[in-house]
């Protein structure tokens, strides 16, 4: 029986070992099978499982809309594929204050949408403040609720979206400020709803 049992094992490693990838080696990297050709007339399809409901990454909230929006845009930070930690997006560095309460996001230079226009600090300034404000009715508004002021513009009791703690000092400086710390603040960054739409 023991032996019976042995011959079944053996059998059973020896199929998973020869269903696995075969590894070629030579140029001193592993490579796996597969096509590295570019796709006829260099269209890429991908499936999203059901269509988007919108590819606006301010009104996005199911993972087919979030998919498409992570194809076409980018936020200031993006995750890293086996950890999930940020990393640098459209925002090549930043710096927190001490108190966890200001983040200065600074943008890698020679941004730009695909028509050609540069990517600015102040289309995420107001790309932002259209999530907020009442009438774009963004379902996730409400991620933004660590930054000042953010609740009050987005349930209508604050007009002036200058007073959120969003700012655009410059054309590369990107200004946030929260009113408590948010240890995760970097990672929400990654969020379609903080992606820059073009105005």
């Amino acid at each position: 029986m023991i032996r019976r049992h042995a011959s079944i094992l053996a059998f059973l490693l020896l199929l998973t070992t020869s269903c696995a990838p075969a590894a070629r080696h030579g140029s001193g990297a592993t490579r796996w099978f597969g096509s590295t050709t570019p796709p006829a007339r260099d269209v890429l399809r991908f499936e999203l499982s059901a269509d988007p409901e919108t590819v606006d990454p301010g009104l996005a909230t199911g993972q087919p809309d979030g998919r498409a929006c992570r194809a076409l845009f980018e936020g200031l930070t993006r995750e890293d594929a086996h950890t999930l930690e940020p990393l640098p997006g459209q925002a090549y560095r930043w710096d927190i204050a001490p108190d966890g309460l200001t983040y200065t996001f600074h943008l890698r230079p020679g941004l730009a949408w695909s028509d050609g226009a540069a990517i600015t600090a102040e289309d995420f300034r107001w790309s932002w403040a259209r999530v907020l404000r009442p009438e774009t009715a963004s379902r996730n508004a409400g991620l933004m609720s660590p930054i000042v002021n953010a609740d009050s513009m987005a349930h209508g009791s604050l007009k002036d979206e200058r007073a959120v703690g969003i700012a655009a000092p410059d054309e590369s400086t990107f200004v946030v400020t929260l009113s408590s710390p948010t240890p995760y603040f970097l990672s929400l960054m990654s969020y379609n709803t903080f992606m820059p739409v073009p105005r």
